[in-house]
């Protein structure tokens, strides 16, 4: 992760090779809010996680978790909202989530964040309950909004 002027981006190499190039991180909240796009680091705390676990239920027994993790909190300069990013690198793949550290209940309406793969990337996607095929990652459709209820 990285802040360039305030806005919060992301990257990820592998082996030396670029697996997703810079690009955008933010969430938007139900009052039109965007955090990510002007924002400064509080707080850092990075570590190795390498444990074991048994899942309930699935077809393994025992689960190797091991991973290097990052955490950010930031604060919004507009707004003063504080909110984190978490990050994980597997030796198969990454996963983030965010965290809205102030107290209160928030609506979010939008995730900002981007995927911008250098060119020639191939990606794994599948719709609906398809066969899983490698495809150009600006062939792969958005998704449909979900339907809407009427209002009462």
């Amino acid at each position: 992760m990285s802040l360039a002027g305030g806005s919060l981006q992301w990257s990820a190499r592998r082996k030396g090779a670029t697996v997703v190039a810079g690009s955008a991180m933010g969430l938007r909240l139900s009052d039109a809010t965007t955090l990510g796009a002007d924002a400064v680091l509080t707080n850092y705390q990075r570590w190795h996680v390498d444990r074991t676990w048994n899942p309930v239920y699935g077809r393994n027994a025992t689960v190797l978790g091991a991973y290097q993790e990052m955490r950010w909190n930031l604060r919004d300069n507009r707004t003063s909202i504080n909110f984190g990013v978490q990050i994980r690198a597997y030796a198969t793949g990454f996963a983030f989530r965010y965290v809205l550290l102030d107290p209160g209940t928030a609506a979010i309406t939008g995730e900002l964040t981007t995927f911008t793969f250098p060119d020639g990337t191939l990606v794994y996607s599948a719709r609906d309950e398809d066969d899983y095929n490698p495809v150009a990652p600006g062939s792969i459709p958005p998704p449909e909004p979900p339907p809407r209820t009427p209002d009462p």
